[in-house]
């Protein structure tokens, strides 16, 4: 796989990434401390988000939205797939990062939280408005480390809003947008 850096500040990384099977187009949003948001442009075969992610080595929160496409994946011995306007959540301790793509075309936004991040102002501020980001997953999860959402109205609205905001304005909107989609959570009725 051939990786190329094209644009990285102290907000985003935009990557590029070519194999054999085809190419992928990935903008990152360092949001805050631990926590990522990637809205990804992908179509080749399979695909390691590892690659654009930072080591979320301990307990994270995976949020996937599929926009286009399809995207599908391995854990815990479980095999799920995302297709528009699906979204899952993950709970995990080591994160499963390898994603294929039956259609080798995919186009979604993508939210890694790093919970063992120290200082962490998103999880603070949830924390003080009664929730944190892992109550609000297991609160949507269940007795379960993860879920797809098929295709919630709420949710593709939330996801349709993060597509339409300009460039320049993204980081600071997405900021604002993230603790209301986990206040969703918190409040999700299934």
């Amino acid at each position: 796989m051939d990786l190329s850096i094209i644009e990285k500040t102290t907000e985003k990384t935009e990557y590029f990434y070519t194999n054999d099977t085809g190419d992928a187009r990935i903008m990152v949003y360092h949001i805050f401390p631990g926590v990522e948001v990637a809205y990804t442009s992908v179509h080749m075969g399979d695909f390691d988000f590892g690659l654009t992610e930072k080591s979320f080595c301990e307990q994270f929160i995976g949020v996937h939205y599929c926009r286009e496409g399809r995207i599908e994946q391995e854990i815990n011995n479980e095999f799920f797939y995302l297709m528009p306007g699906d979204c899952s959540i993950v709970i995990q301790d080591k994160q499963e990062k390898m994603f294929k793509l039956p259609l080798k075309h995919y186009h979604g936004i993508s939210i890694g939280i790093d919970l063992k991040i120290k200082d962490n102002p998103f999880i603070e501020f949830l924390q003080a408005c009664g929730a944190s980001p892992l109550e609000a997953a297991r609160h949507v999860c269940g007795e379960d480390s993860h879920i797809v959402l098929r295709s919630s109205e709420l949710l593709k609205n939330f996801f349709a809003e993060l597509y339409k905001i300009d460039f320049e304005q993204r980081f600071n909107y997405l900021r604002i947008k993230l603790p209301e989609l986990f206040y969703h959570f918190m409040h999700y009725k299934m």
